[in-house]
């Protein structure tokens, strides 16, 4: 009797939550000349992030195989939500036969702590889980963001693409780059290739608390903030780096993960959207927005090709149904056992507001610092 079992090589509270498979293909194959009847296989695993599951042949002839078409396996989240550090788990699926053992696979997989992402290598669009739009650190940086367009004598409306204005898409990107740079964050050195094997992501209240993160860290931080104030935010990956884009018109690629630097060097030149350099954001004085989009521009120049990874878009990410982390565990209920609303803030409200007369005319960057 053999048996072939293939799983995803990492799994997260992240992969959970949007439904990504853990068990890829499982079949049994009889190899004996007998026929076998009443098997029973069995998935379990040590410790027990698989909820333990079991399959039942009624016969498998010789020299057939059998490969079992129900994958559904239920991972804890209860499990992967208390998890702080990575593990390694066991899987081992059992064939038996009328309680006799005839067959065992056991495969590793690495159980990933709560706020901790896997990289490119094994599960790249799953970053747009750790963009967090809803997290209420983002919040306090879009009301300062209103703020900074109001005094600029600009609507401080943070409504997206509803004026139709690349411009105004750009003013908003500008506002919020300027909104961040007065938290004094302190730049956090990343783990060495963090791009490929993953990292530990801080959420957006926690950079505002602790006052520091990596590049990733505020690659997210701006995603989050870009998209809660209505805009489609792009992570572009490079060797040992990560930075943050913006579509300047309600637009996305056709796809998640985009492996060509040419097509968002194309969009750059049409003017259809602008990346830019997180990490300016904890200098001091704070740099201009335009110099952070030309730290950008010249990070994804042709030059450059040999450190590009990816890019991922987080608008078709969510097309897809790759959901935001939530900010408390799901079942979280308050004294009274009811579940918290949350309230809108006044960058909340700001944002429902459309009052921005559409200037159609390509973005002068250089002339949007807040």
């Amino acid at each position: 009797m053999a048996v072939h079992v293939s799983l995803a090589p990492k799994v997260n509270y992240a992969s959970m939550h949007n439904a990504v498979p853990v068990l890829r293909e499982l079949w049994v194959e009889n190899i004996s000349p007998q026929p076998l009847e009443a098997l029973a296989v069995q998935l379990r695993s040590e410790p027990p992030v698989l909820v333990s599951k079991r399959w039942f042949i009624d016969r498998l002839g010789p020299g057939e195989r059998l490969y079992i078409d129900d994958r559904d396996v239920v991972v804890d989240a209860g499990f992967l939500w208390e998890l702080t550090e990575a593990l390694t788990t066991r899987v081992e699926v059992v064939v038996t036969s009328n309680g006799q053992k005839l067959a065992v696979a056991s495969t590793p997989i690495e159980v990933l702590a709560r706020n901790e992402w896997g990289g490119v290598d094994s599960m790249p669009e799953l970053i747009a889980a750790f963009v967090t739009p809803n997290d209420p650190g983002v919040e306090r940086v879009l009301k300062t963001a209103s703020i900074l367009l109001r005094d600029r004598g600009l609507s401080p409306a943070l409504d997206g693409y509803q004026s139709g204005s690349p411009r105004r898409a750009a003013e908003i990107a500008a506002a919020i780059w300027a909104a961040v740079g007065q938290l004094g964050l302190d730049y956090s050195a990343p783990p060495a290739s963090f791009e490929r094997q993953g990292q530990k992501v801080r959420t957006p209240s926690h950079i505002v608390e602790a006052g520091l993160g990596t590049c990733l860290d505020l690659t997210l931080f701006f995603a989050a903030c870009l998209e809660q104030a209505g805009l489609n935010p792009l992570i572009v990956f490079l060797r040992g780096h990560a930075l943050v884009g913006c579509w300047l018109q309600e637009e996305h690629f056709a796809g998640v993960v985009v492996d060509d630097p040419a097509a968002l060097r194309n969009r750059i030149r049409l003017g259809e959207l602008l990346i830019f350099e997180t990490t300016l954001a904890t200098q001091r004085p704070l740099p201009a927005f335009s110099a952070a989009v030309d730290a950008g521009e010249k990070l994804i120049a042709p030059e450059n090709d040999a450190r590009f990874e990816c890019v991922i878009d987080v608008r078709c990410a969510r097309m897809q149904r790759i959901r935001p982390l939530p900010s408390q565990r799901p079942d979280a209920k308050d004294a009274d056992g009811v579940r918290p609303e949350r309230e809108d803030s006044d960058a909340d409200r700001a944002s429902r507001a459309v009052d921005i007369p559409e200037i159609p005319i390509k973005p002068p960057v250089r002339e949007l610092d807040v």
